[in-house]
């Protein structure tokens, strides 16, 4: 598993931004908070956001959930009348 290194925290309410920030730094995580998106968007063209871009990520997690949803489906399909509603309720409660 990756490490994080930094967490960008983007609030306007400064209570939440300050407990996020302490409770983050007590486990070791690095912060940077933003009271708003004109902060976010100027440290984003100064190059601080390193790492994969957006649509990487985006295309990623589609595959990803869709190869779940199918392993999820293949033992859902066999079954038939309220055993499949049975089984599609409980992976949803599984996955919530």
């Amino acid at each position: 598993m990756t490490e994080m290194n930094e967490v960008w925290v983007i609030d306007d309410d400064r209570s939440i931004r300050w407990v996020l920030e302490k409770a983050l730094t007590k486990a070791g995580i690095q912060v940077t908070t933003f009271s708003n998106a004109n902060g976010v968007m100027e440290a984003l063209e100064s190059g601080a956001l390193a790492g994969y871009p957006v649509t990487l990520g985006m295309v990623g997690g589609m595959l990803l959930a869709g190869v779940l949803g199918t392993l999820l489906a293949i033992p859902a399909l066999r079954l038939s009348g309220d055993y499949f509603g049975i089984a599609t309720l409980s992976f949803g409660e599984i996955v919530r």
